[in-house]
């Protein structure tokens, strides 16, 4: 029986997204690997002695862990193996996310509007800053994907769903697609290379280091973290962990918990500009 392929339909099944599924056959694959392709060689000493090199805080190896998990409880619930096995998985403590300050912010948007030949960019980041979408998700964007208050997510590691736009972006997006010399057709990536192909992430992170480099702004900042920059405004305009989470879709409330704590600084910029004073008479 081919175990992986059956075990890639359930987890379509279960709705994981291409992404996850890709990534749990990776680490299934490994693990069958080391037991030979051997059902009957999988006891719990194998499975601690496969696991034993990982490093418990590494996010990367705990999602192999998940996998392997559910690869073997898989294995159990068919009557493939007949005992259940334990797999210890640890949570990550997890640093506070690096984002722009609102001043850090306002100087990203003025270096993207530099050079008016390069509106894809302008867009592409602006549509990140504003929607708080994954690298991968922005990148998958497609011209059907487009709606009139927000934008379709097909694939992603939470799953497929949907994400409201700020009523200044869908005008933003019709003007950067009208602008193109050649028409996107309705299944077509909307952030194409000059060669007509979907961008990759890695154009997508040396890009955000020009930008970053012309604005002055000396932090190592990646794609990812225009998604914590999203959620912290969010956080500083007064929204609730709970909406938060609903917002960038995350499973897990402990993911969103990162952003509870807002730097004092940027709580203060916030304040200073939620609300015009009055003119005094």
């Amino acid at each position: 029986m081919d175990y992986i392929k059956t075990f890639s339909t359930s987890l379509q099944a279960e709705g994981k997204s291409a992404n996850t599924i890709k990534n749990y056959l990776v680490a299934v694959r490994q693990f069958l690997k080391a037991h030979k392709n051997s059902l009957p060689a999988i006891t719990q000493e194998s499975i601690d002695t496969f696991l034993s090199g990982f490093n418990s805080r590494n996010q990367t190896q705990n999602l192999k862990k998940n996998a392997i998990a559910k690869f073997l409880a898989f294995l159990f619930d068919r009557g493939h193996i007949k005992q259940p096995f334990k797999i210890k998985i640890k949570g990550i403590s997890m640093s506070e996310p690096e984002y722009l300050s609102i001043i850090e912010q306002d100087r990203f948007f003025e270096a993207l509007q530099g050079n008016p030949k390069h509106i894809r960019d302008y867009i592409l980041f602006t549509t990140m800053l504003y929607t708080g979408l994954r690298i991968s998700e922005v990148l998958n964007l497609r011209l059907k994907d487009i709606q009139e208050d927000c934008l379709i997510i097909r694939d992603s590691k939470t799953g497929p769903g949907k994400v409201y736009m700020r009523k200044k972006l869908k005008p933003l997006l019709d003007k950067y697609l009208n602008s193109l010399k050649s028409p996107i057709g309705r299944n077509d990536f909307i952030f194409q290379s000059n060669q007509k192909k979907r961008l990759t992430e890695r154009m997508v992170q040396l890009l955000i280091k020009k930008y970053l480099y012309r604005a002055g702004i000396q932090k190592d900042l990646t794609p990812h973290s225009l998604r914590h920059t999203f959620a912290a405004r969010l956080r500083q305009s007064g929204s609730d962990i709970e909406i938060i989470q609903r917002t960038l879709r995350h499973k897990h409330i402990q993911s969103t918990m990162r952003y509870s704590h807002i730097k004092d600084e940027d709580l203060k910029q916030a304040v200073e500009r939620s609300v015009d004073m009055p003119k005094e008479k």
